[in-house]
């Protein structure tokens, strides 16, 4: 069973990086050896290879995520992929499952639910592409800020079309929450209508 990880936002993207980094490291690094290879199945016990099966798609030696990164702004898309480019871990994103903007959403909910709609068929047509590589998806794992315009506004609409698109996976989002006192004014707005799109939506928060 696989579970497919949608970053969502410049916060997202952050985070969503660091989950599959510390997947790596957890399951390929191994304390006498810098690396182990994934065709070296002797030398990884169950537990690691359903967990990489869970999270990854393996094709010849390759790593590649079961994610979407989609975000409003092209510079976020542009740092994550050079993130990834100079890294040394063994894993990378699909490029029909990158999805980019260019007008942002200047931390505006309604503007990034606006932006939502404008890459629907996008982000559905990247949703089935992850769904035809594995033999099947239990869980869908939204990773979004509830402070900024896109991983809220653009965020709460994702989950809606998947959750209309896939009525029985189990959506597990993860939000992060912003500080009481934070950089954007309008954050507690984005926030409380972030939470109440994603009550109707997700299994669980």
């Amino acid at each position: 069973m696989s579970c497919i990880v949608l970053q969502l936002g410049q916060c997202g993207n952050q985070v969503g990086q660091r989950l599959f980094d510390t997947l790596i490291e957890d399951n390929l690094t191994h304390p006498n050896q810098t690396k182990l290879t994934v065709t070296n199945r002797s030398s990884i016990d169950d537990y690691i290879r359903d967990s990489l099966d869970k999270f990854f798609i393996q094709h010849e030696n390759k790593l590649t995520a079961r994610a979407l990164a989609i975000d409003t702004e092209l510079k976020v898309i542009e740092q994550l992929m050079d993130d990834k480019a100079q890294s040394k871990r063994h894993w990378h994103y699909e490029k029909k499952c990158v999805i980019e903007g260019r007008l942002g959403s200047g931390n505006n909910w309604a503007c990034g639910y606006r932006n939502g709609s404008i890459a629907e068929e996008k982000i559905l047509n990247s949703l089935r592409w992850q769904l035809e590589q594995a033999d099947r998806v239990d869980t869908i794992l939204p990773i979004l800020s509830l402070a900024g315009g896109t991983g809220s506004g653009l965020g709460a609409y994702a989950v809606e079309i998947v959750r209309d698109e896939l009525p029985r996976s189990f959506l597990l989002t993860t939000i992060i929450v912003p500080y009481t006192s934070g950089e954007v004014v309008v954050q507690n707005y984005n926030s409380l209508l972030t939470l109440s799109h994603l009550y109707h939506s997700a299994d669980a928060s």
